[in-house]
C-alpha cells in the first residue's frame, strides 16, 4: 500500500462457542487490536468504532456453528515499512474471546 492510501478488509470467523453472537445491545461482538488488547492501532480510520475497534459483526446474529463478518477500512501509515497488525474477537464489556492468533502484514511502500 502507498502511505496514506486505505484499503478494506473482511474478516470472516466462525463461531465455535454455544452463544449466540449479536450485532447490538449488550455484549455487542466486535473485532478490537490484540497483542497486547485495546491498543491504538496506527491503521485506524475515522470509520472505526474507536482507535482500537475497526468493526462490529455485520450479521444481526450468529448462531453457534456459523460464520460472522466484520469488514473495515485500513490507512497506510504515513512511513514507509513492513508492519503487523493484530485482532480479536471480543464481547463488549464482557470479555475477550480466545486470541487464534488472527493477523496480517502490510507493506507501505511510495
Amino acid at each position: 500500500m502507498a502511505p496514506g492510501s486505505t484499503q478494506t478488509l473482511t474478516i470472516v470467523a466462525k463461531n465455535t462457542g454455544d452463544v449466540t453472537w449479536t450485532n447490538s445491545g449488550d455484549g455487542i461482538i466486535r473485532l478490537g487490536t490484540s497483542n497486547p488488547h485495546d491498543r491504538i492501532s496506527p491503521f485506524a480510520t475515522g470509520s472505526w468504532i474507536a482507535p482500537s475497534r475497526p468493526a462490529n459483526l455485520t450479521e444481526a446474529t450468529v448462531p453457534p456453528g456459523s460464520n460472522g463478518t466484520f469488514t473495515f477500512s485500513i490507512k497506510a501509515p504515513a512511513a514507509t515499512g513492513i508492519y503487523r497488525e493484530y485482532f480479536s474477537l471480543l464481547s463488549e464489556g464482557r470479555t475477550w474471546m480466545n486470541d487464534p492468533g488472527l493477523n496480517f502484514y502490510l507493506v507501505s511502500t511510495p
